[in-house]
């Protein structure tokens, strides 16, 4: 018989593995003709042909039903859900996630060096050079079997196709190295591992200056592939995170956001530390942060002392000087630091300590209250990064609304027992002590009630 091209093959193999996913859609490849097989034409093969065809197709169907709706659940939380707080353990998981598939053990990891020139254009040709290969073989194969049918022949090319998914054409690829995760386990990375090398990649890792997905075709395909093997995971582990919908290519560009900012803060710092007596020193700059804040918490602690007279319990919250932010200097001299918000601060804490500041000033003598000012002023506030929040040391037996709910939600019983928080908030509440100093601070001729 006379063979047909196959060259209509090529469209599909042009995205990966998809086209293997979907048996059917390879057949309409083959399909140049506006009528359907019929059944005189399947009249015409074995009977145990046709049996083992239709197992075929009805597993294959279920296979691809069932990732269809995978796909359809990522693409919805990708397009309609907001994104969590990145301090909460959903976040976290899917951050940790990211970090154990590229090998980052601990707090203090150094982040894979980001893909070379050459690796990105490996990856890009290597769609092109796949689908070459599939369609010469398919050529080869389909020309060897000689069928005598359009239906026979479509039912060769999707078996085939199935068989060389993953046998031809790999990449040489590094996996990263597998440390310890009480979440995660090898089965689950050597998953996603095959998965990254099937597609074309060299290794795991990000182009760090482009955390804007939209900006990185390397990165966007890195973060979807990592967040659909979390979402696998997530859906057959026996995890505490709640089921609610989550969007893990949004929390993992994040992260991208966050982990550049944290790269470029890392080489200023190491350019800045040029000898340990260096003022612009790491240590030196953490001593110069303690000690401010340790002022802070002092004014914070005798202004509490004035206004809430008969509410001592008040002023015993700001004795510790973890409650007081951190911060990092401004970049223009003249203006004042950002505070960095704390992610196990409530907002109604945050909100009193602010006005026991602005009390602070109020009550100021005349001749000190510039210089006081000047302390307590801060340019702007930023949330804390992931790093950041990892190093916090959170004050332990704090009444219960001092903490946030991202916060208390990452915590087990044993644990808020430990820290010696009581789920029953007090009497006189941080909500109360906020309405009571914030009548005292305000101007008398005020209309904000």
């Amino acid at each position: 018989m006379n063979h047909t091209d196959n060259s209509e093959l090529a469209i599909g193999i042009e995205n990966g593995s998809d086209i293997f996913e979907d048996d059917n859609h390879a057949s309409e490849l083959f399909d140049n003709s506006e009528e359907s097989d019929g059944e005189g034409e399947d009249s015409q093969l074995d009977p145990q042909f046709l049996a083992q065809r239709k197992i075929t197709k009805q597993r294959d169907t279920q296979k691809q039903k069932e990732a269809g709706k995978h796909k359809k659940r990522v693409h919805d939380v990708a397009t309609t859900v907001d994104l969590p707080h990145s301090s909460s353990a959903i976040s976290r998981s899917i951050t940790d996630f990211t970090k154990f598939m590229m090998g980052c053990s601990s707090r203090n990891f150094q982040l894979p060096s980001p893909p070379a020139e050459n690796e990105v254009q490996i990856w890009q040709d290597w769609i092109v050079e796949r689908k070459d290969v599939i369609q010469k073989h398919l050529d080869a194969y389909i020309e060897r079997k000689q069928p005598q049918t359009k239906a026979e022949k479509n039912f060769l090319v999707n078996q085939e196709l199935t068989r060389i998914k993953r046998a031809i054409l790999t990449t040489v690829y590094h996996p990263a190295a597998t440390v310890k995760n009480s979440s995660f386990s090898l089965a689950i990375k050597i998953a996603c591992d095959e998965e990254f090398k099937t597609s074309g990649f060299s290794r795991i890792t990000f182009d760090w200056d482009k955390p804007n997905l939209d900006n990185s075709k390397w990165n966007g395909a890195t973060a979807t592939i990592l967040a659909s093997h979390w979402m696998k995971w997530r859906a057959t582990s026996r995890s505490l995170l709640d089921d609610s919908p989550v969007n893990p290519v949004k929390i993992i560009e994040r992260w991208l956001s966050t982990a550049r900012k944290e790269i470029k803060r890392k080489e200023t710092k190491k350019k800045g530390n040029k000898t340990p007596g260096d003022p612009s020193s790491l240590s030196a700059i953490k001593a110069k942060h303690k000690s401010h804040r340790k002022k802070v918490s002092e004014y914070r602690f005798k202004t509490a002392l004035a206004v809430f007279p008969d509410n001592p319990e008040v002023s015993a919250l700001f004795q510790n000087l973890d409650t007081v932010s951190d911060y990092e200097d401004n970049k223009d001299f003249r203006l004042p630091p950002v505070r960095i918000n704390p992610t196990w601060r409530s907002t109604v804490f945050a909100n009193l300590a602010h006005e026991l500041d602005r009390a602070t000033i109020q009550l100021a003598p005349q001749k000190s209250k510039s210089a006081i000012s000047g302390h307590l002023a801060r340019d702007q506030s930023r949330n804390a990064t992931e790093d950041e929040a990892e190093l916090e040391k959170v004050p332990p037996k704090m009444p219960i609304d001092a903490y946030s709910g991202d916060y208390l939600g990452q915590l087990s019983v044993l644990e808020r027992d430990q820290m010696g928080i009581k789920d029953d908030i007090s009497q006189y509440s941080l909500t109360s002590a906020l309405a009571d100093i914030s009548k005292k601070t305000k101007p008398v001729n005020s209309m904000v009630e």
